[in-house]
């Protein structure tokens, strides 16, 4: 069971975009509830990475040694989220970009 309160905790940037906060709770309550998978559908410049961060660090607070995976297949947005949240993730990129 996830916490809603440690939600601001969890968050990676000082201040919400409208609605993040609203949708952050919403999909905790639905994993709070049993669902094993929640979509969602955001516009661009909505925050999507701050949510998905968040969620992430949600998740590994649980006392079950919970964790994440933000997964992506661009170069671009992985550079941009290892850029934007530096001190809470660890990127791993395929091995033509490692000597």
């Amino acid at each position: 069971m996830i916490d809603v309160n440690l939600i601001d905790s969890c968050f990676p940037k000082e201040s919400y975009r409208p609605g993040q906060r609203e949708i952050i709770e919403s999909i905790v309550n639905c994993i709070n509830t049993g669902l094993k998978f929640v979509i969602a559908e955001l516009p661009t410049g909505s925050g999507k990475s701050p949510i998905a961060v968040t969620l992430a660090n949600l998740a590994g607070s649980l006392d079950n040694g919970g964790g994440a995976y933000y997964i992506t297949t661009t170069k671009i947005l992985q550079d941009q989220i290892e850029s934007d949240f530096d001190n809470s993730v660890v990127t791993l990129k395929g091995r033509s970009n490692y000597p």
